[in-house]
């Protein structure tokens, strides 16, 4: 029986690698996708509450700056960053995350 090479290994250990990645990144972006567009519109739901002035009077002057969709993808991916980087815990404190985010968003 004849054993496979070196090269051909390496090429079969590359193609492998390159296939598990695509799968990972097209998984991450159905997660994001799924969680976009509700985020996205709860966001704009309260956007249109603060234009109303129904009792959000501490933020609301601030809460409408940028639109909903860029607010969606920003506290996303500042999210994400903070769940990756939270101590091997995949957790993050929340009022660290909610001025991580206030933060971003304000620049």
């Amino acid at each position: 029986m004849k054993t496979m090479g070196l090269g051909k290994c390496n090429i079969l250990k590359k193609r492998q690698i390159k296939i598990e990645t695509l799968r990972i990144c097209l998984y991450m972006k159905s997660l994001f996708l799924g969680w976009f567009e509700p985020l996205r519109d709860v966001i704009g739901a309260e956007q249109e509450l603060c234009k109303e002035g129904k009792n959000r009077t501490t933020y609301a002057p601030f809460f409408d700056q940028l639109p909903a969709d860029i607010m969606a993808v920003i506290t996303m991916h500042k999210l994400m960053g903070l769940l990756m980087t939270g101590g091997g815990h995949g957790s993050a404190r929340v009022l660290q995350a909610a001025c991580s985010i206030g933060d971003k968003l304000q620049k």
